[in-house]
């Protein structure tokens, strides 16, 4: 599991570039060796998270995207077998 910064936070004329473009973040994740990322610091409505969905899918790679909304928290249940696995969801 990773949790990977991708967006940048826009404050006045500075944008934060600390973060990963989606190119870079797939390439990070693939050689971090995670099953799943969760990404990070992009803006509402921004195309990030879905850019990064499609980086990974045209890199043919098996890492899962976890994207959540604002206040939403997501568990990781080891204990069940991978086919099994599935994600709890809880909005707070």
């Amino acid at each position: 599991m990773a949790i990977l910064g991708i967006g940048g936070v826009q404050l006045g004329p500075v944008k934060n570039t600390a973060e990963l473009p989606p190119p870079d973040a797939a390439m990070a994740a693939e050689w971090l060796g995670v099953s799943r990322v969760i990404p990070v610091h992009y803006p509402p409505g921004d195309s990030a998270p879905e850019d990064l969905r499609r980086e990974l899918a045209a890199r043919g790679s098996r890492v899962e995207l976890v994207t959540l909304e604002f206040g939403e928290t997501w568990t990781q249940k080891d204990s069940l077998s991978a086919t099994s696995r599935q994600r709890v969801r809880h909005i707070a």
